[in-house]
């Protein structure tokens, strides 16, 4: 969810944030919810493609595999400087 300065601007002026900073806040606390979604998401998905394989293993490394899949796009977010 890229908003360019502009798009921020009319945006926090539509919600009625006062300046670029409030408006910036909000956009990382969407960005911490999605990856709290990607993560639960992730979690079924991993579980569901190596259960076939590892058993009930597969569904033990399913949690660590989709925290790192979540944290990625953190990363992301972080090295973008947005």
């Amino acid at each position: 969810m890229g908003l360019t300065s502009g798009g921020a601007i009319v945006v926090s002026q539509y919600f009625g944030f006062k300046d670029y900073a409030k408006m910036h806040q909000a956009v990382s606390s969407m960005i911490s919810f999605t990856a709290d979604m990607i993560e639960l998401e992730s979690r079924i998905l991993w579980a569901y493609l190596l259960e076939p394989h590892l058993g009930i293993k597969g569904i033990w490394i399913a949690p660590p595999l989709a925290w790192e899949t979540a944290c990625l796009l953190i990363v992301i977010r972080y090295y973008s400087g947005k």
